[in-house]
């Protein structure tokens, strides 16, 4: 895995989640979590700046990107990173994945209905 960072980001209701991520072409083992696609993209040399391009969940990271519908999306949007927060529990990964959309005025490009 290529590590890059940990990240935090908020959700509506104002709660704070810790993300680490990485490369867009790291291997996952199988694992649930919440997950964000991003363009990441250095700001100054000591700030960089995250531009959700979509919030989703699994309950298996290894194989939630192969053959993703949004794929062409994730391109047209420069996604260039994933950002995970490994959640066991499905109800917390949906209540978490729920409130991180809900923080963006407008859903993030690739979260469209």
């Amino acid at each position: 895995m290529s590590h890059i960072e940990s990240v935090k980001f908020f959700g509506a209701s104002g709660k704070c989640y810790q993300f680490e991520c990485y490369d867009l072409d790291t291997s996952f083992k199988s694992t649930c979590a919440v997950y964000i696609l991003a363009r990441r993209s250095d700001i100054t040399f000591r700030e960089t700046a995250y531009n959700v391009v979509y919030v989703g969940q699994t309950n298996n990271l290894r194989d939630s990107l192969f053959g993703h519908n949004k794929s062409d999306c994730f391109k047209k949007n420069n996604a260039n990173c994933i950002c995970i927060n490994i959640q066991v529990v499905k109800r917390r990964r949906l209540e978490m994945e729920k409130d991180l959309r809900s923080r963006y005025i407008d859903a993030p490009p690739c979260n469209d209905s």
